[in-house]
This record gives structure tokens, sequence and C-alpha cells, in this order.
């Protein structure tokens, strides 16, 4: 009964404007001890541990400042041979395995087409039959995003949506989620082999913002509806660096070509922290 009241009331309330008035509210730098309080609520809700936070307590400004903090450098093991994949971020995999039939598995019951998850046939054959992995970020982790490899970015879509919640319950009740959130998708290129990162939106201030090219922001002040594309020449980028975060949410998601990630060894990553190694099925020669 509760949870159909939940959903019914998803359904009917303005997602993305709500999304933006929290994000206004969460970005309130006034009063500072104010501040400090909602951060340290925000702490002992979710459990986190301050100890890899790069500033100090008091040098964060508003909650949302707090929520994209940093990792100390020394926190972060990158393994820096070009034989291994990493994960972009935190968070945990909710899902992973082999796109079959060009679907891809959302949750018991629910899967999802990559035709309406990409919206962009020309890459789209360079991932069928291969891998992907789901990781969701909860609130108490880390929400930058890094490259997994060394590659060349040479494509962004940005898709504008909903801002429905991603969380477990949403994730297994509402069909083709991903497919209907807003969402980043970043095309990149080692050599011959293509992979793509999902940044995927979320309710509360669903922004995601790219280093590598800022005029691209979800969930503008004025909602964009029209998908765009965005190439590029010249962006190369190691494994590692930083390319994007989250001000609240979310969900990424990894497309990876055929014979790639070795998707039963990473069952095992139940939990990922940034920089550990998701194996791949062979070598990459230089």
């Amino acid at each position: 009964m509760f949870f159909s009241f939940y959903k019914y009331f998803l359904f009917i309330i303005p997602k993305n404007i709500i999304s933006k008035i929290i994000g206004q509210i969460t970005n309130i730098k006034k009063h500072p001890k104010i501040v400090k309080i909602k951060i340290l609520i925000f702490i002992k809700i979710f459990n986190i541990k301050l100890s890899t936070t790069q500033k100090p307590l008091d040098m964060f400004f508003s909650l949302q400042d707090f929520f994209i903090r940093k990792i100390k450098d020394n926190k972060i093991f990158i393994n820096i041979n070009y034989n291994t994949f990493i994960s972009p971020s935190e968070g945990y995999i909710a899902t992973n395995g082999i796109i079959k039939y060009k679907k891809i598995f959302q949750s018991k019951n629910k899967n999802y087409n990559i035709n309406n998850l990409i919206k962009e046939l020309n890459i789209l054959k360079k991932f069928l039959n291969g891998s992907f992995i789901t990781i969701y970020l909860s609130p108490k982790n880390y929400h930058r995003f890094h490259m997994p490899f060394n590659a060349k970015i040479f494509h962004t879509i940005h898709i504008p949506g909903h801002l429905w919640p991603v969380n477990f319950w949403a994730v297994n009740n509402i069909n083709k989620l991903f497919c209907i959130n807003e969402r980043i998708i970043i095309s990149m290129k080692y050599k011959k082999i293509y992979f793509i990162i999902i940044a995927i939106g979320a309710t509360m201030v669903g922004k995601i913002h790219l280093n590598f090219d800022k005029k691209i922001t979800t969930n503008k002040n004025k909602q964009e509806t029209i998908k765009r594309i965005y190439n590029y020449k010249n962006i190369f980028s190691k494994k590692g660096i930083e390319i994007g975060q989250f001000k609240f949410g979310s969900t990424i998601i990894i497309l990876t070509e055929k014979k790639f990630l070795n998707i039963n060894k990473t069952k095992k990553y139940l939990f990922l922290i940034l920089g550990q190694e998701i194996n791949l099925i062979n070598n990459i020669k230089q």
C-alpha cells in the first residue's frame, strides 16, 4: 500500500523543479554555523568517514560543497599499468553482465534496450554482445568520477529527461528507468577498443558536470528537451584523472566491447572503491 502511494506520488510531483529547488537550498553558503550543523547531520545519517576528505570540515561552505568533496591524493591508489581497467567511482555494483539481444539487465524481470539508453545508432553496434556494469552511488559515496582507462574522449551525448530516484526501490519498480532519466554519455577509445561511461541524473539536485566540457550541465534553469551531440578531436585523458562530478545522485553505467571485461571475475567486487581494478579478459597490447 505504502509503495503504491509512493509510486503514484513520484509520478505526479514535478521532480525536475523540486530538484532545482533542493539544489539551491543545499548550495546556500550563508550562516556558516547552520551549514556546519547540516553537514554534521548528513555525516551522522550516512555514516561518512572524514579521514579521507581533502579539506577540514570548516572549509566546506555548503552542504553541496561537502557532497562533492575531494579525496586526499594519498588515499587513492591508481594502478597506472595500461593493462588494467579500473572502477571510475565508488559505489555498489547493482548489476553486470553481457549485453544480449541489445538488452541490459536492470533488475528482476526488468530489462531495457541499449537503443533507448544511447539513442545513437552509429555507436550502438560496437557494444553488441559486449559487457555492462551498473554502479549505484549512495549518498555516502565520493561523487566524482574518473577515467577508467587511458583513452581519447571523442564523443559526448547529452540526453535531457526526467529525474526519477535511482535507489533500489526505483530500479525495481520503474520500467526503463535509466532510459527516461537525464543522462550524459561519454564515448572513449583506446587504439581500437571502445567503451562508454554513462552518468545518470537523479532526484534532488540532479546536476552532472564534466571537467573537459564546461558547457554541458544537466538540469539547467531552462530545461532542455533536445538531445545534443558533441564531438572532440584531441581530448586524451590518463587513467585516474577526474572527468566529472554528480551534485547529488546517482548511477554510472559502463559499456564495453565484446571480449574486453571479465564479468565473472567482476562479480566479486560488490562494493567498488575508486581505482579498484576490474578484470580484463585479455591483456591489451601497446
